[in-house]
């Protein structure tokens, strides 16, 4: 290269380097203000200039938004490939594109990369504890709050973060410790208002509630979500009028709140306006396209209506956003179950367990399925597992009863529909249906006589039942 033609490459360079900077910059300065699509083009034109400009990728990566969550990990990925000084930050931003993705584990890993280049690093403590939390890890989750705030003692949040997975642990005093502590480190947070709120309002507190997110309220009157918290706690309180005024200025606030359409839906239903109810239904369902919202609620109308097949339908659209909408599913499988498909709902409670293991429902409806199939051996195991995850499910009490009486099982029948009625004596009148587990009106006495909450004239009711007055 003769000196010339190297005069001229360096001229080039020097040219490109600050092109590419003052791209950074004018990208850095209207993503800032919240134009990301125009600072993702001009990022993309910084790293054309230059394919090893980090920088360029890291922003760009950050200022995607989650509609491109892919490309954004994808941009993070190749600066933790580089080995440059933003490898740290770039391992953050990908583990929250991971968590929008709802790859949980994957987002936990990438904060632990964090923590171990920066153990000091209250924010990674922070969420990869909320990580935790979502996976079911409270444990893990109040162990990394823990540290957060030995890291950062002054952030409300964290002590919120960890109030929220005490309670999920039953640890309830403990929880209220951590929401006082928020409170006081931040008098004028509407949020740990609300967190505290949330856990009187679980603790049968609805006046403290009330006074907490009256308090929410007033700090900042166009915050959507202490409204719509406030309508629920009117709504246990039986106060529909106040609670739909609540659901109405939070939906107002923001349009995008489709519960807060459903839940008003619902208070509808309450005083009798299905008319209401289903325009707040689809409302909700207009309001979050990627979700399932309304869709459920539609589907339980239809149903009431006694319209098994467009019920199905809404049931099926439902899924068709939201796959693992637990109560569409289940929804789905019992109205199957009322157009006899009795292979189609199996399939659709099955589902259920696969994704939800934990809840009852799923094995309930494989259980009612089995039986009503005639298969009253698998039934029979079904409810075994719904009873053991939860020892208070009546309706699995009564249902096994008929399972084992088929099986000639009468003295554990009886037992089952004495422990339904024992959970909830209200149950009595549902259970005479099931009294083919009897020998006669003798047994009556026999099975009910230890229960002292059974009332006397729930037994007469029974006894007229059996004998036709």
């Amino acid at each position: 290269m003769t000196p010339a033609e190297a005069k001229r490459s360096a001229i080039v360079s020097t040219s490109k380097q600050i092109q590419k900077e003052e791209l950074l910059k004018e990208a850095l300065k209207v993503g800032n203000a919240g134009d990301n699509k125009a600072a993702v083009t001009l990022l993309t034109k910084a790293i054309t200039l230059d394919p090893k400009y980090w920088r360029a990728y890291f922003h760009r990566g950050y200022f995607q938004d989650e509609n491109h969550c892919l490309a954004a990990i994808e941009d993070n990925s190749t600066v933790i490939a580089s080995n440059s000084y933003l490898v740290p930050y770039a391992y953050f931003n990908r583990a929250v594109d991971y968590s929008r993705l709802g790859r949980d584990k994957e987002s936990i890993a990438d904060y632990s990369k964090v923590i171990a280049l920066q153990p000091k690093n209250s924010s990674a403590y922070s969420a990869r504890g909320a990580g935790k939390y979502l996976s079911g890890d409270y444990q893990g989750a109040i162990k990394d709050f823990s540290t957060a705030i030995k890291l950062a003692p002054g952030n409300p949040a964290d002590y919120c973060s960890r109030g929220d997975a005490r309670t999920q642990l039953k640890e309830f005093d403990a929880a209220m410790v951590d929401y006082n502590q928020a409170i006081e480190l931040a008098p004028k947070d509407g949020h740990a208002l609300q967190c505290r709120a949330d856990r009187f309002q679980e603790m049968g507190c609805l006046e403290k509630a009330l006074m907490d997110l009256n308090r929410a309220v007033k700090l900042d009157p166009h915050c959507a979500s202490s409204y719509s918290q406030r309508a629920k706690v009117y709504s246990i309180q039986g106060n529909t009028r106040q609670a739909i005024a609540d659901y109405t200025q939070a939906v107002s606030l923001d349009p995008t709140d489709a519960d807060s359409f459903c839940s008003r839906g619902r208070e509808w239903e309450r005083i009798g306006n299905k008319t209401a109810a289903l325009a707040d239904y689809n409302r909700a369902s207009e309001a979050d396209m990627h979700n399932a919202f309304g869709f459920n609620e539609r589907a339980d109308l239809l149903h009431e209506d006694h319209k098994p097949l467009a019920a199905l339908d809404e049931y099926t659209k439902g899924l068709s956003r939201d796959p693992k909408r637990f109560d569409c599913r289940g929804g789905r499988g019992w109205e199957r179950l009322l157009l006899h498909d009795y292979k189609g709902a199996l399939a659709d409670f099955e589902t259920l367990i696969s994704d939800y293991p934990r809840l009852t429902s799923g094995y309930n409806g494989c259980a009612y399925t089995h039986h009503l199939m005639g298969d009253d051996k698998s039934a029979l195991a079904y409810y075994d597992k719904a009873i053991k995850l939860d020892p208070q499910h009546v309706c699995s009490y009564q249902q096994r009863a008929d399972v084992l009486s088929n099986l000639g099982l009468k003295e554990q029948a009886q037992k089952d529909l004495k422990k339904a009625i024992s959970l909830n004596p209200d149950s009595i009148k549902d259970s005479y249906s099931h009294l083919g587990v009897w020998t006669g009106i003798d047994a009556i006495d026999i099975a009910f006589g230890d229960i002292n909450k059974v009332a006397l004239n729930a037994r007469q009711y029974i006894r007229q039942t059996l004998s036709g007055k």
